[in-house]
């Protein structure tokens, strides 16, 4: 759990997230509805909803020219339909690049810890 504490810390006693990197701030873990791994298009990240342009990634190179850069993260909704992010890229990515990967699997880790709290 410690290497993910630079994006998100877990409070099993408080019952609270405390988002590092994203939507800063502590979130009761029983508003939390679901949560997604997702991308979101650089050009709109901190200007509008987080993840509310995702950029789609496949296993076909687009091309450095035409692919858009994003930030990996997860995207959480609570139960009263507002979103919170967290973003495990520290900077711009693209497709299946090292970042990518890493900040992916980080993503999925935190994912996974969210799903076992609210099941």
């Amino acid at each position: 759990m410690e290497k993910l504490s630079e994006y998100v810390q877990f409070d099993y006693d408080k019952r609270i997230i405390r988002i590092i990197n994203g939507t800063k701030g502590e979130y009761p873990f029983d508003n939390i509805k679901e949560c997604f791994v997702l991308n979101e298009d650089a050009k709109y990240k901190g200007k509008t909803e987080p993840f509310s342009v995702i950029v789609k990634t496949g296993p076909l190179p687009l091309g450095l020219l035409t692919e858009k850069a994003f930030y990996v993260g997860v995207k959480i909704i609570n139960k009263n339909g507002s979103v919170l992010a967290i973003y495990t890229s520290k900077q711009k990515t693209r497709n299946n690049t090292d970042y990518h990967k890493k900040d992916r699997k980080n993503a999925e880790e935190i994912k996974k810890l969210i799903d076992e709290i609210i099941t």
